[in-house]
This record gives structure tokens, sequence and C-alpha cells, in this order.
């Protein structure tokens, strides 16, 4: 690849430069950035420290041969031998250089959303019915092969092999906004949420409290309501920033709940689409780690997740939905052809469309074995935890139940185009 680089670094349709990305899951570009850095940073260099002895291996080469390895997931010692850096280089460089990804980047790649992009995030989700709404959250869980034998009980959760948990927050454009743990794999998601910085900040700071949004009555009157939340499944406590959809609802008898809560589940899979991305992307989270400590996993994890973000700028994914072109009308129940069905139906992730008894279909998350295939789980449950309610919490619910009936019933319920149904559409508009 470097040898010929002039030739086609700058040409996106160049077979080289499309298979550059496919095996180190970045652009040319977007990895020259990151090596520019890298020796401005002065913590990486192409000369040795001894005088004597071979001659160094450059720096691009030993980049290329970490990324190669978060891509695919195999021992540093096989990529050692595909790259010709010696296992004795590349294996103390690859955990400095994700250390200093995650010191250089982390920051400026992940991050909540401030006073001026609350409301982008926000318009996204009260366009499909959710007003006030900025972002999804979930656990997930990283097998650790590696875990040491005295900490296997307080690593094993319900999967009955030690791993190690993170809780993820991320917008409908599957940007990644915080991560926080790592955590052991008995936690669960409501231990977690206690001290989570997403929740933190929507339950103390003043941009997200005093944030406005409209609502409607269910008779369509129209009033302002304060307080911006998070979606998220029914493992989190019940606080007035982490709303849930009902599990028990039932479309005969309160149809008005049960709709409600379908669009609730369908539209926090976003969270769940991170999740499968970043396993198909980058391998090594799919596979359990053989990494010594929580510290080397979670910078690994870390500069997965700043990828993911880098990727998402680059190829101009991060504003997805902010213009109203890019949305479309859809029946509530046409999983098939809705944005979120489609990327999970495509991305070959442990999804499936079932039919529901009175014939609707829905999309559900199979139920992954106790081997290590699939490398990424739900939380772990912990059955002594007890699930708060806050006061108004279900008042809370309410009001968003009657926006979304009325919104339904007005027919205004919107779905997010995927990529290349909008990119099609604005192509036909331009012509």
């Amino acid at each position: 690849f470097l040898n010929t680089v002039e030739h086609w670094g700058d040409d996106e349709t160049s077979t080289l430069y499309k298979e550059f990305r496919r095996t180190f899951r970045v652009p040319f570009p977007v990895f020259e950035g990151i090596l520019q850095d890298a020796y401005a940073s002065g913590e990486f260099t192409d000369e040795r420290k001894k005088k004597k002895g071979a001659r160094a291996t450059p720096l691009a080469l030993k980049i290329m041969g970490a990324l190669k390895i978060m891509a695919v997931g195999c021992p540093i010692s096989s990529v050692s031998l595909e790259c010709g850096v010696s296992n004795g280089q590349l294996n103390p460089f690859f955990h400095a250089f994700t250390n200093w990804m995650v010191a250089t980047y982390y920051d400026k790649y992940v991050y909540l959303p401030d006073k001026d992009e609350l409301p982008l995030c926000e318009q996204v989700y009260r366009l499909l019915g959710l007003p006030g709404c900025f972002a999804s959250m979930d656990g997930v869980h990283l097998a650790w092969d590696n875990c040491h034998a005295p900490l296997m009980p307080l690593y094993k959760g319900k999967e009955q092999y030690p791993t190690v948990a993170y809780n993820v927050t991320s917008n409908h454009a599957r940007r990644i906004l915080c991560v926080n743990g790592p955590y052991p794999g008995s936690k669960n998601d409501k231990t977690m949420a206690r001290m989570d910085a997403a929740i933190s900040k929507a339950r103390n700071d003043n941009a997200y409290l005093e944030y406005e949004y409209p609502m409607y009555t269910s008779n369509g009157e129209g009033y302002t309501q304060k307080g911006a939340w998070i979606l998220c499944d029914g493992g989190y406590h019940r606080w007035c920033v982490t709303i849930c959809g009902y599990k028990t609802a039932t479309k005969e008898g309160n149809p008005d709940t049960y709709y409600w809560s379908k669009r609730c589940e369908h539209v926090r899979k976003d969270a769940e689409d991170v999740f499968g991305i970043l396993k198909q992307r980058f391998r090594i989270l799919r596979v359990p780690s053989t990494l010594a400590s929580e510290a080397k996993i979670t910078a690994v994890f870390k500069t997965c997740c700043v990828i993911h973000n880098m990727l998402l700028d680059w190829d101009g994914l991060s504003d997805h939905g902010t213009l109203l072109s890019e949305w479309t009308t859809k029946d509530e129940n046409d999983l098939r052809k809705s944005a979120y069905a489609v990327r999970l139906l495509n991305q070959k992730t442990s999804y499936k469309l079932i039919t529901n008894p009175d014939g609707t279909p829905r999309v559900i998350r199979l139920t992954d074995d106790t081997t290590y295939a699939s490398g990424l789980f739900s939380s772990a449950e912990e059955p002594d935890t007890v699930t708060e309610t806050e006061s108004g919490y279900d008042e809370a619910r309410c009001r968003l139940i009657e926006h979304f009936s009325f919104v339904k019933r007005s027919k205004s319920l919107l779905w997010m185009q995927t990529v290349a149904a909008a990119r099609e559409a604005a192509a036909k508009q331009n012509m």
C-alpha cells in the first residue's frame, strides 16, 4: 500500500483506496491524519533508542498493524508475522497506541451535546414521536477470557463466564455520545446507571433540565414541556430522565400505550445498531479478550468508539436526519421498510423478523447461547437490585403517550430514511 500511495491515496474510486479501508477500517486520509498527529505528539518516532542494530520499523507500518489487530481480532503475534514487525515491538506499541488514541481523540469525538447541539439531537426524536428525547442508552458486555481467577465471581453474570461491561449512550444517527465503564460483568444496567455521566448530566445540568420542547394533549392542545430525557429499556431505574416503554401493554387493552411502547422499542434499536456496527467493524470486540487488565480492554473499546465516530464524520452521516428531505412517512407496523429494520436485517447480526399473533411484524434480538461466538451481550441482571421510581415518572410517560396518540392520529409520524434512500431522493431532486 505505502509504496504506491501517491497514485491512489486521494482517489476514492481506486481499488487500492477501497481495499485499504476494508483492511484497516479507515480511509487513507483519516489514517494519514492519525499518523501526522502521532508524529506531532512526540510520543512515537521512527528512530531507534540505540544507534546499533536493525533499522527502526516505520511508525506508519506499526499503526497499520494496530488497526489490523482491532479489525480482525486476531492475536498480535499473527499480525506481527504479516506486517514484518516483531512481536516484541508490536505488542507494547499496540497498547501505547490505543492509550494515545483515547487521550488524543476521545474528548474530541465522543461527547454529550451542549446547549447549542441539544436541539439538533432532540428534533430527530421529536419527528419520531418522542419529544424531549436526545439519545438512547444500553449496556454492552465484552467477554474477558483472561480474567484473573480470584475475580471470576465478580465478573461472571448470567452468561456464566467473565465479561467487562460498559454503558453506552448514542443518538439516532448512531453516533456514540458517552461511554461509561468498565464495570464487572455481574453488574446490571441499574447499577451502572448510578455512575453514568450522561444520566448525571441530564439530571443536573441546567441546559438539559431547562430545555423546552412542544407537546400536544390527546385533544391537540399545544403546550411547552421542560426536561430532556434518554430512551432506554426496562432494565434501568424509573427516573424522569430514563424512560422506557411498557412491557405488558396490549393492543386490545390500551392501544395508545401499546403503540407508544412499540414505537419506543423500535426507536431504541439505534443503541443496538451501534453495538452491531462495532462488532462487525472491529472483530476484536467480538472474540473473548485475552488482554490482561480492564484498562487495556477499555482503551481498545474506546479507540473503536472514536474511530466509529471519525468514520461517521468522514462519510457525512453524523448529521443524518437533520434535513426534512431525509424523512419519510411510513406505516408504523411496516418494519420491513422502516429505516432501522432495513439496517438490522442487512447487518447480519442476531436479529430476526417475526410475526405477532395479530399479524403485525416485529423485530426481535435472538438470545445468545453460552458460547463466545457473539462477543457482545445484553447486560447481566442482579436480582437483588431494587428499581427506583421517581416522583413524576408515570406522569411523564402519560404525557408522552398522549402526545404520541395525537400525532399518530394526525398521521404526522415520520421514519428516518436510510442513507442510500435519502441520497437517491436528493439526486433525483437535483436532476
